[in-house]
């Protein structure tokens, strides 16, 4: 039940009657997929009210009943009255669920590690923009949050350039008239520039990663060369196993895109004797799990020899 706290904390209002029939729906979804059950727990979500007047204000601060908090204070609506306060357009409002969570029993959660970053390394390097600079205020994007599912969004969060320069690869001592002991050869340096508050990627998925792909094609083709690299994070049981589940994450080993830093990748590819001209592919891809994948950036370069 310690997920509510952040997916359905309207619940800490519940009757202990309807807490029971949650609890039934939780047990029978789990055991028998029930779909009764499962409609019951698709309605428990995050809605205005959440962010508007539950956790809209920051302890010993206590929202007010029927009122709706927003960084204006404008607007009428009969069923409520509107007021400002500035916490509600400050990261920290964010923090409150988009980070590592105590719960009240001692135990923590890693569903997502944004919080931490975005204050840790993001800002600690001289970053100033909040949460609701990048996924609410830029490009008038509201209240759509768009995140890794909108490749937009990734296309912002993470950039590239690609550098490559032609080499004649010898053999050691060949003379350079023997073009039998030849190879074309490149030699590939590769930026990834994280432009996001955060690292990249973070969230509630620990399956995610960002896949660096280069493939090399000859005249017909055909791959002659092949390089790769990934970035995530690694999450951790107490004991050293590693997790996928948020509520086993316990700790972290990260090899992801740190924020306001470039990421440098560098290769050496030699191609086949006989080739004489290459098609260079550099993809970036960003994976949330097995079946969900998007294409970030596909940047092609042709190299003559």
């Amino acid at each position: 039940m310690k997920c509510f706290v952040c997916h359905a904390p309207q619940l800490e209002q519940a009757s202990e009657k309807f807490m029971r029939e949650v609890a039934q729906a939780v047990i029978d979804y789990y055991e028998k997929k029930d779909s009764k059950a499962k409609n019951l727990l698709e309605r428990l979500t995050v809605t205005c009210y959440i962010c508007h007047n539950m956790k809209a204000l920051h302890p010993p601060e206590r929202p007010e009943p029927n009122v709706m908090y927003g960084t204006k204070g404008k607007g009428q609506s009969p069923f409520h009255a509107v007021k400002r306060h500035p916490y509600i357009g400050n990261s920290n409002f964010c923090m409150q669920c988009h980070g590592a969570y105590l719960a009240p029993d001692g135990e923590p959660i890693f569903c997502s590690t944004i919080a931490q970053s975005y204050r840790d390394h993001y800002v600690a390097m001289g970053g100033q923009s909040s949460c609701q600079d990048c996924h609410m205020r830029a490009k008038n994007r509201g209240h759509t949050f768009p995140g890794t599912y909108v490749v937009d969004m990734l296309k912002e969060g993470i950039g590239l350039n690609v550098q490559v320069r032609n080499v004649i690869e010898y053999k050691p001592f060949a003379p350079l008239t023997d073009h039998t002991k030849r190879n074309p050869a490149a030699v590939i340096t590769v930026d990834l520039i994280n432009n996001a508050g955060h690292r990249i990627p973070d969230g509630c998925y620990w399956t995610s990663k960002v896949i660096l792909e280069l493939v090399a094609l000859d005249e017909k083709g055909k791959v002659v060369w092949k390089g790769d690299k990934e970035y995530f994070e690694i999450g951790l049981d107490w004991y050293g196993n590693r997790r996928f589940v948020s509520f086993e994450v316990k700790d972290l080993v990260d090899f992801s895109l740190p924020p306001r830093e470039v990421t440098t990748e560098r290769f050496y590819a030699i191609f086949p004797r006989d080739v004489r001209r290459v098609e260079l592919i550099t993809r970036v891809k960003y994976h949330v799990k097995s079946g969900m994948e998007f294409l970030v950036h596909e940047e092609k370069r042709i190299l003559e020899y």
